[in-house]
């Protein structure tokens, strides 16, 4: 049994991780200054792995520049 793969349904998901790891970071300037607010706190809001932020953003100032 082969399983259908669908290049819309990860796009989907792509599409929904990014909007998750641009909103993080505002979400967490609602409660933290700047300076207090950390990678590790920015992936666990969007909820992924911190390397994936790293590899969306390179930076914590990276994360200011995403489009």
């Amino acid at each position: 049994m082969n399983r259908a793969y669908s290049m819309v349904t990860r796009a989907e998901t792509v599409r929904g991780t990014g909007e998750r790891i641009l909103a993080s970071p505002f979400e967490r300037f609602r409660v933290d200054v700047y300076d207090e607010v950390t990678l590790d706190q920015v992936a666990t809001n969007a909820e992924v792995p911190i390397q994936t932020v790293f590899r969306r953003s390179g930076s914590k100032e990276g994360e200011r520049t995403l489009p």
